[in-house]
């Protein structure tokens, strides 16, 4: 089937969404600028990469570690929150965890759940229709086979509902066999070779009148010609402060850290340019990139400072901004749509952008329509109930344990040998009536009131989510005990394994 489609199908299909330029297979410079104003879009783009730092440090970057932090209950979070309980127990609820994790399955099944990813059809005539089907199934087998489409709409869902946001960058990606070639040709063929498109002529010798040497590239197959979908954490996506949706964005950039060895292999692909004055710049500093204080906290131990000086030097790092903006490239007064990327203070690639719009999409539970990244998300509305929950359930079992292991009130009057009694031993002695030696603390009831509160908890969870114990197949009480009831119970309940299947 997937031959039958190669066969019927375009060199570059028609998508859903409008897929940008891959930065990998773009040549390093589309138009010619002079050098005032290469300076002038340089700096420029440094200043409003300044501005999404300094907004991502100041406003985003604290609350997605705090979501993080409640998704997983940890423990250092409720030591800052509950130090007293804590230091007594670290036990503490999963209800942001639990909720997350159920709703996935429900999500991924819009997507992956029936035969279509998407729905193509034709617009009027029956060929419209077949060669709709045609790319059904080609965008099909594209997400699932090259991309890992369910994995990687996994992880978008999944970040969306953890940090309230998540981003998607969507582009082209096309590589291409190129053989080189030498041949004696006469003018009449050189002509025809100069204007077919897949061919590059290196150089061009007359060896006698009307004779022609030639040496060529010319590409001789299509290795890849695909989307290519990526998930982009939130810690290396940059974004004007000022923007209320991507749709209307004018400046977003994907800050990534790269090697040496990246960039050499993009400048040998005719990708970066400037790669000797990147390294000049640089003055062969020996260190680590700063991460950010996200990267840090979420997997402290990939990102451990290392000895550059005991590495590889093509294993070095830098910093790369591949920018999107919108700027007055030729001095008409209109705005155009540009690909900039910097590595450190060096243009390293400027690029017309032809799609007229950048790579990324975004998805959020709780939208806002005056900001892109949203101040409310699901971690702030089941958090405070799980803060809650934790702290209920920290006193719940300080009180089991403490009537568990009652306090003992010791006699000093009778004669007892303490070492025995604090050690354990069966055969304590003791001098007097032993009734008199010892008394025990007595038991402290849990209040009633506790666990109606635990039962309000759970009702306001369920209608902040609207994720029910009925809907999560655990309300067996709500349901009679025949044999239909048990079914919808047990197929409620095993919902989320089935989706995994």
């Amino acid at each position: 089937m997937v031959e039958d489609i190669m066969q019927e199908t375009p060199v570059v299909p028609e998508v859903p969404v409008a897929p940008t330029p891959s930065p990998e297979t773009t040549p390093a410079s589309g138009f010619a600028v002079s050098e005032e104003k290469l300076e002038e879009i340089k700096d420029n783009v440094l200043a409003e990469i300044d501005r999404a730092d300094d907004f991502y440090e100041q406003e985003i970057e604290e609350q997605i570690i705090r979501r993080h932090k409640i998704f997983e209950s940890d423990p250092t979070y409720y030591k800052t929150k509950y130090p007293k309980l804590t230091n007594i127990s670290d036990i503490s609820s999963s209800d942001m965890h639990d909720t997350i994790e159920w709703a996935i399955p429900s999500l991924i099944k819009v997507f992956f759940g029936g035969e279509d990813i998407c729905k193509l059809q034709g617009a009027n005539s029956e060929a419209d229709d077949r060669s709709a089907k045609v790319h059904n199934e080609l965008i099909k087998y594209q997400l699932e086979r090259h991309n890992d489409g369910f994995l990687i709409f996994y992880d978008w869902i999944k970040n969306a509902l953890v940090d309230n946001i998540g981003f998607l960058k969507c582009y082209w990606e096309r590589e291409e066999k190129i053989e080189t070639n030498e041949i004696v040709v006469s003018q009449d063929e050189l002509l025809q070779m100069q204007q077919n498109p897949k061919i590059n002529i290196l150089s061009v010798e007359e060896v006698a009148v009307g004779v022609i040497r030639v040496l060529y590239e010319e590409v001789t197959k299509v290795v890849k010609n695909q989307p290519k979908l990526e998930v982009v954490p939130p810690s290396e996506f940059r974004f004007s402060p000022t923007a209320r949706s991507l749709d209307d964005i004018d400046f977003v950039a994907h800050r990534k850290i790269v090697t040496l060895d990246y960039l050499r292999r993009r400048e040998a692909e005719g990708v970066f340019q400037n790669i000797d004055q990147v390294l000049e710049e640089d003055g062969g500093a020996e260190g680590s990139i700063s991460r950010t204080m996200y990267e840090t906290e979420m997997n402290p131990h990939a990102y451990n400072a290392v000895n550059s000086a005991e590495t590889e030097e093509a294993k070095r790092e830098f910093l790369l901004y591949e920018c999107y903006i919108k700027t007055d490239v030729n001095d008409d007064g209109m705005l155009e749509d540009v690909i900039v990327t910097i590595v450190g203070k060096t243009v390293v690639r400027l690029e017309e952008n032809t799609m007229g719009r950048h790579p990324f999409f975004s998805i959020s539970p709780i939208r806002d329509t005056m900001r892109l990244f949203p101040k409310r998300g699901v971690a702030d509305l089941v958090g405070e109930l799980q803060d809650l929950n934790t702290a209920i359930l920290k006193q719940i079992v300080i009180n089991i344990a403490n009537n568990n292991d009652k306090q003992a009130f010791v006699n000093v009057d009778v004669m007892v040998d303490p070492n025995e009694f604090i050690a354990g031993k069966k055969a304590v002695r003791v001098t007097g009536n032993p009734r008199e030696a010892v008394v025990w603390s007595p038991i402290e009831p849990m209040q009633p009131q506790v666990f109606d509160f635990l039962e309000m908890v759970q009702g306001m969870k369920e209608n902040r989510t609207g994720i029910t114990r009925y809907n999560q197949g655990m309300d067996g009480g709500s349901l009679n005990k025949t044999a239909t009831g048990v079914s919808r119970i047990m197929d409620a309940s095993m919902q989320r394994y089935r989706d995994w299947e």
